[in-house]
């Protein structure tokens, strides 16, 4: 029997899956693809116009600002938030 990782990976249509991190066994990839997708459920859609600019700019910019603290906590990283849940788990057998 051969060796196995479990290789997350981010994935885009328009680009390559690229690998953000490997675990040996199965279990540890399938929680950390978890918290991936249980930090996704904790973003909130952008606000709606109410047609006052000044409101809806001030509101706007409250959001970003709380966006850009939720990808900093990103459990792969600030640098793949925007993936979203665009990531999946491949599993590498080992030579």
């Amino acid at each position: 029997m051969m060796a196995k990782i479990y290789v997350i990976t981010a994935d885009a249509e328009y680009e390559t899956r690229t690998p953000i991190c490997a675990f040996s066994e199965r279990e540890g990839a399938d929680i950390f693809l978890q918290r991936i997708r249980a930090h996704d459920e904790s973003y909130e859609p952008p606000p709606h116009d109410t047609g006052d600019e000044d409101a809806d700019q001030a509101a706007y910019e409250r959001w970003e600002r709380r966006l850009k603290r939720l990808a900093k906590k990103h459990p792969a990283g600030e640098t793949w938030a925007h993936y979203r849940t665009d990531f999946s788990i491949t599993e590498v057998e080992l030579a």
